[in-house]
């Protein structure tokens, strides 16, 4: 059945009704098909009900990346509930304030730090992955018989808590879509004017393997996941970073796209299959993606030296502006020294008047168009980051400057 809305679910099943046998998202334990996936998603959607669940609830995933994670994920969509984003990596004073803030009524969580969760939340509803998850699904419908979705339900992404404690963004599935998930184009620009576009788009394009390194707990990489799922692409998911798995298994899966997340990622890359380049062969790989930070020029150098038809491209962006820009560099392109992207749709550089600059200038990157409602029980820092200027433009304004160059970027 064709999308006839903008809603990240729907988007997802279009996508399940189109490519139903193809093989979806892949984990160091298991594959699914599109459908398999959608049936397993079907089920964990009809236990949160039964568990008392609503629209509008929020339910916490904390866990590694693994094919559970994106069950969970549409699952929880599926039932317009609200799905948080759960950092594996804090520790208990870290998640007392998550949990309390997001105001989760549910919890879907890995073994491994399921003892945890229990310490700081030892009254929260949870569902351990693991034996307990699978005997939930089994004893539930695997139909698709849930209430109609909307462009307005609600999508949370919580920041990294790099720069304070962690914030809920909250946004409309109709305008995170945009931002995040691709239906606005980050190079061309172009809009998708209906739901079955994305279709549209995997129908015309060539089938990609997409392998997001970075934890599915970022924006950067669970976007990757949902904007390859809406066009019918396969995903590639490991839990743990590890140079040497990450080789074999781009040589193993014949992955042409690899995200990474700057220097962090690329360095170990590289200092691995330089050495052991004889070793593999990951001729399928044509692309390296850098999403939430930019990484040096040396990297990028030396990608090209190993792998001289690679493509890379630096994208920058936040949780609460979406993507604002991005650069692509090959071997016939000219590489910068500094990070210099062409803005993406929507994207400005605004003065103190909260007006667009002129070339030359500096000024506080900024969107407009399909922008976020506002933080999650924070109207303070709300009003000091979404704003209306003069003219009546509201603007996305997290706070990083930038300079507006003459050519445009």
């Amino acid at each position: 059945m064709p999308a006839t809305t903008f809603n990240l679910a729907d988007l997802f099943e279009a996508a399940v009704d189109e490519w139903p046998d193809r093989d979806y998202i892949v984990d160091d334990r298991t594959r699914r098909t599109f459908a398999e996936l959608d049936e397993r998603a079907n089920r964990l959607a009809h236990y949160l009900q039964a568990q008392g669940v609503k629209a509008g609830d929020h339910v916490g995933i904390y866990a590694l990346n693994r094919v559970e994670w994106v069950e969970s994920l549409w699952a929880i969509f599926k039932i317009r509930a609200v799905w948080v984003n759960i950092n594996y990596r804090y520790v208990e004073d870290e998640l007392s304030y998550l949990f309390a803030n997001a105001d989760l009524s549910y919890l879907i969580v890995e073994e491994e730090f399921a003892e945890r969760a229990r310490t700081v939340a030892p009254d929260l509803p949870r569902l351990i992955i693991g034996d307990d998850y699978e005997s939930a699904l089994a004893n539930q419908s695997p139909e698709r018989d849930f209430a109609p979705r909307s462009d307005d339900d609600i999508y949370i992404l919580f920041t990294g808590g790099t720069t304070g404690m962690p914030k809920g963004v909250v946004w409309r599935h109709a305008d995170v879509v945009m931002a995040l998930g691709g239906g606005i184009d980050i190079m061309t620009g172009v809009k998708l004017t209906s739901p079955d576009g994305f279709v549209e788009k995997g129908r015309v394009g060539f089938p990609i393997i997409s392998y997001p390194l970075p934890p599915l707990m970022h924006g950067a990489s669970q976007w990757s996941v949902m904007g390859q799922s809406f066009v019918g692409n396969k995903v590639i998911l490991r839990g743990k970073f590890d140079p040497a798995d990450v080789w074999k298994t781009v040589e193993s899966e014949k992955a042409n796209l690899v995200m990474i997340t700057g220097d962090a990622m690329a360095r170990p890359l590289l200092d691995y299959i330089s050495e052991h380049a004889a070793e593999h062969d990951v001729t399928s790989l044509f692309a390296v993606v850098s999403s939430a930070v930019l990484f040096s020029q040396s990297c990028k150098e030396q990608f090209m030296e190993l792998f001289p038809n690679i493509m890379i491209s630096d994208s920058i962006g936040s949780s609460e502006g979406g993507a604002n820009g991005i650069v692509r560099v090959d071997k016939d392109s000219q590489m910068k020294g500094g990070p210099t992207v062409t803005a993406a749709r929507d994207t400005f550089v605004l003065g103190e008047d909260l007006m667009p600059v002129k070339p030359g200038e500096m000024g506080r990157l900024a969107r407009a168009g399909n922008i976020p409602l506002r933080y999650h029980k924070d109207p303070e820092k709300s009003a000091a980051t979404f704003m209306t200027s003069p003219d009546g433009t509201r603007y996305a304004v997290p706070g990083d400057f930038a300079r507006l160059e003459l050519d445009g970027t």
